[in-house]
């Protein structure tokens, strides 16, 4: 399928669908599962493989507009995946990805948090 001709409103539409519905529902997914338990490992993972195949939709409808992405952050995108590979262990990994979310959100953390509040104010105005 071509999404050639996407629209931005295809788009925020996308946003509004692709994160419903969550796994099984409106089950208790931490009742289902013993802590520590190979089950509760499998959990976690549907839910990571769940996110990211929600990303790759993402992906597909944006794509007419990837030419649009700021070279700047494509290069940080770029580098930080790389960052990432570069561990030889999983646990290697998840540290660098720890470090680069963090990173991330002290970028865009505060602007964003401010933005909501000023968002959330003008619900009572």
């Amino acid at each position: 399928m071509s999404y050639d001709q996407t629209t931005i409103e295809a788009v925020m539409a996308t946003l509004h669908v692709v994160g419903q519905p969550p796994i099984r529902g409106v089950t208790d997914k931490l009742a289902s599962v013993e802590v520590g338990s190979p089950e509760a490992f499998y959990l976690l993972a549907t839910y990571c493989f769940d996110l990211t195949r929600k990303l790759e939709y993402f992906t597909k409808i944006a794509r007419p507009f990837a030419e649009q992405v700021p070279p700047e952050l494509a290069s940080e995108i770029l580098q930080d995946t790389e960052d990432i590979n570069a561990g030889s262990t999983w646990q290697q990994r998840a540290i660098v990805a720890q470090q680069i979310m963090i990173r991330l959100y002290q970028e865009t953390g505060e602007e964003h948090d401010r933005l909501l509040l000023q968002s959330a104010n003008r619900v009572g105005s």
